[in-house]
């Protein structure tokens, strides 16, 4: 029987961070700052972030198209038509 090998984490830059995300490595620190990413102080100004910090964070932050552009679905008694109404983000509505 085998043993199942334990992936170790891989420990990314925050520069390589913002490169995967698309920011700047200041709002990566921002991130840091606020919990969103996890990361680990190597010394006085070396910090790197847990590969599998950012991979959460992408998967817990994916936005549905609608849901984003603030389109809601709405049918007619007519079942092939379908009409889409802007909604307020902030109220549903």
């Amino acid at each position: 029987m085998e043993q199942k090998e334990k992936k170790q984490d891989r420990y990314l830059t925050v520069g390589r961070v913002a490169e995967i995300l698309g920011c700047t490595e200041r709002h990566v620190y921002e991130m840091i700052k606020e919990g969103k990413l996890k990361a680990l102080r190597l010394g006085i100004r070396a910090i790197r972030i847990s590969e599998k910090s950012v991979n959460d964070f992408i998967e817990s932050n994916i936005v549905e198209p609608d849901e984003y552009f603030g389109f809601e679905e709405t049918r007619d008694r007519n079942r092939n038509a379908v009409n889409l109404k802007k909604i307020n983000r902030s109220t549903g509505i």
